[in-house]
C-alpha cells in the first residue's frame, strides 16, 4: 500500500506531462471506430484543401478555360449535384453507410483523377457534373455513419470532432497546395490533382477498417409520417435557407479570390513577373 501511495505521490515526468497535454489538445480520439473515421476524414480534407486551393488556377492557368467557363461549369453542376443528396441518404438509412461512403469514396478518386484529361470546357462540364453528384451523395451518407459510429448518446461529439479533423485537413491540404501554385508549372498542377485522387483512396481504405453497421428495421408507419414533414416545417427550411446563402463564401474562397489574386493583384506587384 506505501508503494502505491508513493507511486501516486510521485509527481509526472515532464515528457509524460507533455505527451498527455498534446493528447488532449489533438483532435483526433483515443482508438475505437471514431479514431478509423477521424483518420479517413483527415485524409479526405487533406485533398479537399488542395483542390479548393488550387483547382481554379489549374483550370485557368494551366487547362486554359477562362474564368466565366469555370464558374458557369461549376453552378450548373452544383444544381445537379443536388439532386442525389435525398436518394443517396435515404439509400444509406437501408443499407450499410460504411460500405455506401467507401464505393462513393472509390468514385471521387476516380472522377478526381479525371481532371488530368480536361482539356476543353465540355470535358470540364462533365467531369464537374461527376464530381459534384458523387460529393453531395457522398456528404448526404457521411451523415448516416457518423450516426452510426456516434450512436444516440455520441452523434453530437462525433460530429463536432469530424469537423474539427476536417478543420485541421482542410489547412494542411491548402498549404500542401501552396507548393504548386508557387511553382506554377503543368507538373505542379499535374501532382495537385494526382494527391487529391489519392486522398480518396486512402480514405476508403481506411473506411472499410469500420465495422459494417447494418440498418435497423423501421416500422412502415413511422415513414409514411415522417415522409415529407421536412418540407412542411417552416423553421427547418428558413434555416437551410440562410446557411445556403451563407455558404457562398466558399466559392468566394475558393475561385474569387485566387483569380483575383493573380489577375489583378499581381499588377500592382511589377516584381511579380510570372503572375503579370
Amino acid at each position: 500500500m506505501a508503494v502505491d501511495e508513493d507511486a501516486a505521490a510521485r509527481p509526472s515526468s515532464p515528457s509524460r506531462l507533455a505527451g498527455r497535454l498534446a493528447a488532449a489538445m489533438s483532435p483526433i480520439p483515443p482508438p475505437g471506430p471514431l479514431r478509423t473515421l477521424s483518420l479517413a476524414t483527415l485524409a479526405n480534407t487533406v485533398g479537399s484543401g488542395l483542390w479548393l486551393a488550387g483547382a481554379a488556377l489549374y483550370l485557368t492557368r494551366d487547362v486554359g478555360l477562362s474564368a466565366a467557363s469555370v464558374g458557369a461549369g461549376l453552378t450548373v453542376a452544383g444544381l445537379v449535384g443536388l439532386t442525389v443528396s435525398v436518394p443517396l441518404g435515404s439509400l444509406a438509412d437501408r443499407r450499410d453507410p460504411r460500405t455506401l461512403r467507401a464505393v462513393l469514396q472509390l468514385c471521387q478518386a476516380v472522377v478526381a483523377a479525371a481532371y488530368l484529361l480536361v482539356g476543353s470546357f465540355p470535358a470540364f462540364l462533365i467531369v464537374a457534373v461527376l464530381e459534384l453528384l458523387s460529393a453531395s451523395g457522398n456528404l448526404a451518407v457521411r451523415a448516416a455513419l457518423v450516426a452510426a459510429v456516434g450512436g444516440p448518446d455520441g452523434r453530437v461529439h462525433a460530429f463536432a470532432t469530424l469537423r474539427a479533423v476536417a478543420n485541421l485537413g482542410i489547412a494542411v491540404g491548402a498549404g500542401l497546395a501552396g507548393f504548386a501554385l508557387a511553382a506554377d508549372t503543368h507538373v505542379a498542377y499535374q501532382v495537385l490533382v494526382a494527391g487529391n485522387a489519392t486522398t480518396y483512396l486512402v480514405s476508403a481504405a481506411l473506411l472499410l477498417r469500420l465495422p459494417a453497421y447494418p440498418p435497423a428495421p423501421r416500422p412502415r408507419t413511422a415513414v409514411g409520417r415522417r415522409r415529407g414533414q421536412a418540407l412542411r416545417d417552416g423553421r427547418f427550411l428558413a434555416v437551410s435557407g440562410t446557411s445556403a446563402v451563407l455558404a457562398l463564401h466558399l466559392t468566394v474562397l475558393t475561385l474569387v479570390v485566387p483569380l483575383w489574386a493573380v489577375t489583378r493583384a499581381a499588377r500592382h506587384r511589377p516584381w511579380c513577373r510570372r503572375c503579370c
